[in-house]
């Protein structure tokens, strides 16, 4: 009977109903040794729903047993991220989700083509996250290392990586290394957006104030 209900809740496809056998499940089987994978089980259908309050819940739930599911992982450290609060768990879990990709294996619902982009992405992310962290914190030096990885990680959006040029020109400057923070600013204003006129208005702010030439 337990079998035959976890297996109900795998092969469901509409997450309200999916959401439901695992709660016959979970309580019917509390002991289970299918509970953490239950716990992905309700992540996945909350996610699927749009629930993201629950979906951070349950995502919580399963961290705090299984530290294995790196899109979990990813979900709970961009939405701390994206709110600019739980730095800590932020920054740890970006660490977590570089230590799987690099050393991880391949997760057995994805190809070896779409373990590659993934792997990518979530490297992108994760230094991005951590760099930009560190920012938020002016711990610079730790940024600009991590938002060098990021902006070499791979191919990125021209709004992202105007955004990351734009932290490592900042980063720079407060470092007082002058030549990279002028370079990383005149990368940023070639790239059309919103982020281009205040780049170039800071590498004409830099030069006068270290009376730099035009």
């Amino acid at each position: 009977m337990e079998a035959a209900l976890f297996n109900k809740a795998i092969e469901e496809t509409n997450p309200t109903l999916r959401i439901d056998t695992l709660d016959q499940f979970a309580k019917q089987f509390p002991q289970s040794a299918h509970i953490g994978k239950a716990n992905y089980l309700y992540y996945l259908a909350y996610r699927q729903l749009g629930d993201n309050k629950k979906a951070l819940a349950a995502a919580e739930t399963l961290l705090a047993k299984d530290r294995t599911h790196e899109d979990v992982m990813y979900f709970v450290a961009e939405t701390y991220f994206s709110q600019k609060r739980e730095f800590t768990k932020v920054l740890a879990l970006s660490g977590m989700i570089l230590n799987i990709v690099n050393n991880g294996e391949k997760p057995e619902n994805l190809s070896p083509a779409e373990w590659v982009k993934q792997k990518e992405t979530l490297t992108q992310q994760a230094h991005y996250m951590t760099g930009t962290t560190h920012i938020y914190q002016e711990h610079f030096a730790l940024a600009d290392k991590s938002l060098r990885l990021a902006l070499n990680s791979g191919k990125m959006s021209d709004t992202m990586r105007a955004g990351v040029l734009t932290s490592l020109g900042w980063s720079n400057y407060k470092l007082k290394n002058i030549p990279d923070s002028i370079k990383f600013y005149e990368q940023c204003a070639a790239i059309p957006g919103p982020l281009q006129t205040a780049a170039a208005q800071s590498v004409v702010s830099i030069r006068n104030e270290y009376g730099l030439a035009q």
